[in-house]
């Protein structure tokens, strides 16, 4: 399911939306256009008469970007080097002591989105095995993310982790 499609920004950047007709002169000419800072807007082609909009997008409006999730991590049979159990205890807001013993032992933590869109790429990136309770990858829900462009869009948490490193 691509739940960018239902989005107007995805609409624009796609030329799928089709022009209304203009309050100011009549015609159908009054087409959505995105501005540089990523807004949309609509905008009429003949006259100039312009449309400010307050939208919720898809994302902004998606359960999922405000429910915890659970990540269970499996005990680890070997344990990563100190600045991976630094890395991942700044992820899971613990010290490195409470992380190396949580990777001998095994452990569950409760995880906004955004903390644990990051936690789960660096737990990929070791090969350390994980499951979460209630997951779905946002990447693949809302594969836009990246050529969207709207500044307000949940997305923006995976922007913000792809480009860590």
């Amino acid at each position: 399911m691509n739940g960018c499609e239902g989005c107007i920004i995805y609409e624009i950047r796609h030329d799928l939306t089709e022009a209304e007709e203009c309050p100011g002169c009549g015609k159908k000419t009054l087409v959505w256009k995105q501005e540089e800072f990523g807004t949309p807007h609509m905008e009429c082609l003949e006259c100039s008469y312009g449309i400010g909009v307050d939208l919720n997008t898809p994302c902004e409006l998606d359960p999922v970007f405000h429910n915890n999730a659970t990540i269970f991590i499996d005990p680890q049979t070997v344990q990563p080097d100190k600045n991976t159990i630094m890395m991942l205890a700044k992820d899971f807001g613990m010290n490195a002591i409470q992380m190396h013993k949580g990777l001998k032992e095994g452990f569950a933590v409760v995880m906004a989105p955004d903390k644990l869109d990051k936690a789960i790429l660096d737990l990929k990136s070791i090969g350390v095995e994980y499951r979460v309770d209630s997951f779905e990858d946002l990447r693949e829900k809302y594969p836009f993310y990246k050529e969207c462009g709207y500044p307000y869009s949940h997305m923006r948490m995976c922007i913000q982790n792809d480009k860590r490193d």
